[in-house]
């Protein structure tokens, strides 16, 4: 029953997740130097992970990616009206939601850190550009990762509140995009010395959004 729960969820992300990586490895080729159209036009690569603009532009991949996927495997559960078949199948509502999270986070995390793992394993050879690198120079590229992995748990949140969408709905969503960014940029900005503690802040978001979803789907009546 596990195994049919993992199959369903991947056979119904594929298509979203080929398109993410399909927009993701287009938007690199561009950075890389090829000579494909570009919604920036053709660039050069000054310094990776730093002047390039590839870091910023692989987060909105990124997080347009984590709320599809959010929603398309919570809400349109709603729409089909198959929570209730899924919830009452042999296996715990735990295992359920734990299996669509699972799935969905590692989805997600394979279509959002392919392109930059590519990226900077080219930017580490000394022969394919002209500027220094360093590992640390990636460090923010990751970071961002991790705060659209907390935007992903967000609109799974979202998926499954109860409400209007026009309502409470979009709450889950908007409050944790406001909080990541609080934590991210304002913070950092304010407090330099926070950067240290960004990561531990998106931890304790992502947990805090699993922990909500869990106890929305356990006392929620789907019918």
């Amino acid at each position: 029953m596990l195994k049919a729960l993992v199959y369903k969820e991947l056979r119904e992300t594929a298509l979203l997740a080929a398109l993410a990586l399909a927009v993701g490895f287009y938007n690199l080729a561009s950075v890389l130097g090829y000579h494909v159209p570009h919604w920036a036009g053709h660039r050069a690569v000054p310094v990776p992970f730093v002047a390039d603009g590839f870091v910023a532009e692989a987060a909105v991949i990124a997080l347009l990616l984590a709320v599809a996927l959010g929603l398309l495997q919570s809400f349109v559960e709603s729409a089909r009206g198959t929570w209730l078949w899924l919830l009452h199948r042999p296996v715990s509502h735990r295992q359920v939601i734990g299996i669509k999270l699972a799935v969905g986070a590692a989805v997600f995390s394979v279509c959002a850190t392919l392109p930059l793992i590519v990226y900077a394993l080219w930017a580490a050879n000394p022969r394919t550009h002209a500027s220094p690198f360093a590992w640390s120079m990636t460090i923010d590229a990751w970071r961002n990762c991790l705060a659209m992995l907390v935007m992903y748990f967000a609109a799974f949140l979202s998926g499954v509140w109860p409400g209007r969408w026009f309502g409470t709905r979009l709450f889950p969503l908007l409050g944790a995009g406001i909080l990541a960014y609080v934590g991210i940029h304002i913070c950092e900005q304010a407090w330099p010395q926070w950067r240290h503690c960004q990561w531990a802040w998106l931890l304790l978001l992502a947990s805090a959004s699993i922990y909500a979803i869990r106890f929305v789907v356990r006392t929620r009546d789907f019918s």
